[in-house]
């Protein structure tokens, strides 16, 4: 893991550099462009956070699950929720190491380019579902969607007939 910063370092450290000079640029202070980013996303797993959780007084790693409920502060260092808060917030970038998701997705798109060359001609829907049986439940819709646009470059129907 990276060495850790703390959240109001975050956009100079880990944001795209040329929209963050643009920003700063359109702004009179570093603080009002912190203030400009204040979201409900920090990032889709590139990155962890730490934070004293007001409710314990004790840091501990903010899941990912919270950061969806949660507002960062950039200015201030802090992040808060409807139903928790943290202070003191330090970041990182995290290991990078496929995840199920990412071993799932590309194993689909495998099978689904199998599907093709074999020219099944099967309906996405039954094409799903084989796929459910292949790969179990854990196989979202979400995930077989994605690695069907992928492979048919369509999001709905059969596939077209290959002119091979």
């Amino acid at each position: 893991m990276s060495q850790s910063v703390s959240l109001r370092d975050v956009p100079r450290r880990f944001l795209d550099e040329r929209r963050w000079r643009a920003l700063r640029k359109f702004t009179s202070q570093e603080l009002i462009a912190l203030t400009y980013l204040n979201a409900p996303y920090l990032s889709a797993g590139r990155l962890v956070a730490s934070g004293v959780d007001r409710s314990f007084g004790k840091r501990r790693t903010i899941s990912a699950r919270e950061w969806v409920n949660l507002w960062p502060m950039f200015a201030t260092n802090t992040a808060a929720g409807p139903d928790q808060a943290f202070d003191d917030i330090k970041v990182f970038q995290a290991e990078r190491r496929n995840t199920s998701h990412e071993t799932l997705s590309s194993e689909c798109i495998a099978w689904l380019k199998e599907q093709r060359t074999a020219d099944s001609g099967e309906k996405k829907t039954t094409l799903y579902e084989y796929a459910r049986r292949r790969f179990g439940n854990s196989l979202t819709h979400a995930i077989f969607d994605a690695a069907y646009l992928a492979v048919f470059a369509r999001h709905r129907g059969r596939p077209k007939k290959s002119s091979i």
